[in-house]
């Protein structure tokens, strides 16, 4: 079968690591003889000793060693060492930069025409770290997290941060490393200068940028910008949503209640009285049925219109309806959403960002930025919306409201558009696929969910409404009063004009 090979010989003035190389199978034979710091150097700035990447290295094994090249722990470095009657083929690396010591794996054997591949991955056969340094740089908005990173404790507070520092001791004791928690206060912005080149101010991306940190342990949200830094690998927030969470109004906020349950013309009959007397038996028997009918149907409207003063409308249903009424708005106080709110992004609907920005959150002062808690409150006390991620507004609810007021609670999409955020290291980082196999086992084994049941609340659930007592105020009988307003003003407008043509009549009678 006919295959195309390129080649091309190392020298100098060679161009083959300018270029970055996509995951293939590519082959490199190099010599230790020639050069070979000074090509594995510049190999080292693209993707060409990463595996599947191949390399096969002539000369001794020990002059490698004794001159600490830096093997990564994802390439297949072979070392051919010829024996008496076969050629071992031998394997080394290191775990990472700072870790001196190389780890020495034989693959297979070759000798005339027999040879023989052990069933050899990298990915199985190197997941022991030997307590190598496994740093991940978590994102701490609150003081108090530092103490309740595994309590399953104060679950509002740093919940993108706690499950993952869970979940990476898991993968620490996988891989046998040593977890190191790096603790930063912001995630840090990217700023792209004149010239196009990008500059993270101090937080979770400027340590991974630098080699501080080798994974992210705070969700992030992807951009453009970011890709070509880091490589997104797991998303462990199944949940995640920004919402407005607000108490739905009263419906006689919004419709009139009297009117709902029947007719209008059934209701006044209800209450209409017969003058005429039957004689007949018959008459009588079709009487007494009739106001019994009326009755009951005048009862089940009476039970009908107490329903509904306990009901609370449905009509706000998106962020449109939401903004046009005169509710309150605020949103919980957090370094993305400050950051977001008040600048223009591709992870935001940038006309609802302008709009709920400048007429709702922004103010003289700064902007309606409140803790989660305090936001919480205000939206169960008053017509506020609030806008927090879900599942912290799920674990204070179910701490605080009653099963009557879950029941009115309702949910609308925030100014973000669709996204999950991600975990994420650098795109050349030597543990990105053991990260991945190990983060593929926690689910598998179902270990991730159990930490996951365990760290977030479900939205919460209306279970029915108890029997609570109703105070009902003029804006739910509006109707009936305005009903009789207009027949006392009819009333008294009949009175003038009987009073005004009685007088009319009298003096044309005089005359």
């Amino acid at each position: 079968m006919k295959q195309n090979i390129r080649y091309q010989t190392l020298t100098k003035s060679c161009t083959i690591f300018e270029q970055y190389y996509q995951p293939q199978y590519y082959t490199v034979i190099a010599n230790l003889d020639c050069n070979f710091e000074e090509f594995l150097g510049k190999a080292l700035t693209t993707n060409l000793v990463t595996f599947p990447n191949v390399w096969i290295i002539l000369g001794d094994i020990n002059i490698a060693k004794n001159e600490k090249y830096y093997i990564p722990l994802n390439s297949l470095f072979i070392f051919p060492k010829i024996q008496q009657n076969e050629t071992e083929l031998i394997t080394i690396y290191r775990i990472n930069k700072n870790f001196t010591e190389f780890n020495e794996q034989t693959i297979g054997t070759w000798s005339g025409n027999c040879q023989l591949l052990a069933n050899f991955s990298i990915l199985r056969t190197r997941i022991n770290f030997k307590g190598a340094l496994f740093r991940a740089s978590y994102v701490l908005t609150h003081n108090s997290t530092m103490k309740h990173f595994t309590d399953y404790r104060e679950k509002h507070l740093d919940n993108f941060t706690k499950i993952n520092y869970i979940l990476f001791s898991f993968i620490a004791d996988l891989l046998n490393a040593t977890h190191i928690r790096r603790i930063v206060n912001t995630w840090g912005w990217e700023n792209e200068n004149d010239k196009g080149v990008i500059r993270f101010s101090p937080g979770m991306f400027q340590e991974l940028v630098y080699d501080y940190a080798d994974v992210s342990g705070t969700v992030a949200f992807s951009s453009p910008f970011r890709l070509r830094y880091f490589k997104f690998i797991f998303a462990p927030l199944k949940d995640f949503a920004i919402r407005f969470v607000f108490r739905a109004p009263p419906l006689a906020y919004y419709t009139n209640l009297f009117v709902l349950p029947f007719d209008t013309m059934i209701a006044i009959m209800c209450q209409m009285e017969f003058y005429h007397e039957p004689k007949s038996a018959s008459g009588k028997i079709a009487t007494f049925v009739t106001l019994i009918t009326f009755t009951f149907i005048y009862t089940a409207f009476s039970a009908r219109i107490v329903l509904l003063l306990q009901s609370n409308t449905n009509q706000i249903d998106d962020l449109n309806s939401l903004y046009n009424t005169n509710f309150d708005f605020g949103v919980e106080d957090q370094v993305y959403h400050k950051h977001y709110f008040s600048h223009p992004t591709d992870r935001t609907i940038e006309y609802w960002r302008k709009r709920v920005n400048d007429n709702k959150i922004k103010t003289a002062t700064g902007g309606k930025f409140y803790s989660a808690e305090k936001g919480i409150v205000m939206m169960r006390d008053s017509y506020f919306a609030f806008g927090l991620e879900q599942t912290v507004a799920s674990y204070l609810i179910d701490k605080s409201f009653s099963s009557n007021e879950k029941c009115s609670l309702l949910f609308v999409e925030n100014i973000y558009k669709a996204f999950v955020p991600y975990l994420l290291m650098p795109k050349n980082s030597t543990y990105l696929e053991f990260v991945l196999v190990s983060f593929r086992r926690l689910t598998e084994t179902g270990l991730f969910n159990g930490e996951y049941r365990r760290c977030f609340n479900q939205k919460p659930r209306c279970k029915g409404k108890e029997s609570i007592f109703l105070s009902v105020g003029l804006i739910e009988v509006y109707f009936p009063f305005a009903v009789f307003g207009c027949g006392i003003f009819m009333s008294l407008a009949l009175m003038l004009l009987e009073i005004f043509a009685h007088n009319y009549l009298k003096v044309r009678c005089c005359l």
